[in-house]
């Protein structure tokens, strides 16, 4: 684990790296969001692999851009990483699904857009 990364190094990395994982404590806070890193991880067009169950797990299995894991499970992390590096076209799969995800919804762009005409809109209701 590097540990704390500047903006250009964590960018290095992701593009030597097939996925990414994400191994956070399964706390209640967790459970009830999503994560920063996980936005990262998608702008970067990587799966995401993770311990995070609730509202993140369910966002990564259902949008198919990664794969929740048990940390209860000794091996889980471990077959799961071996089911994905035997199937590379998962990973082709899920890195297609988390940049298009990461385009579609929660870029600069439409992030921005979302948020000007939100604004509008509240301005015009009053």
């Amino acid at each position: 684990m590097p540990g704390w990364l500047t903006h250009c190094q964590a960018k290095v990395l992701a593009e030597r790296s097939q996925l990414m994982i994400a191994p956070l404590k399964n706390l209640v806070d967790f459970k009830m969001s999503i994560p920063n890193k996980f936005f990262d991880y998608m702008s970067y067009g990587k799966p995401i692999i993770t311990s995070i169950s609730g509202l993140a797990g369910d966002f990564v299995t259902k949008n198919k851009i990664g794969i929740e894991y048990s940390n209860e499970i000794d091996s889980s992390l471990e077959i799961a990483l071996s089911n994905l590096f035997k199937n590379p076209e998962l990973i082709v799969e899920m890195s297609k699904n988390s940049k298009s995800i990461f385009l579609g919804k929660f870029s600069y762009d439409v992030v921005y857009q979302m948020l000007v005409d939100h604004i509008i809109s509240v301005k015009n209701a009053t």
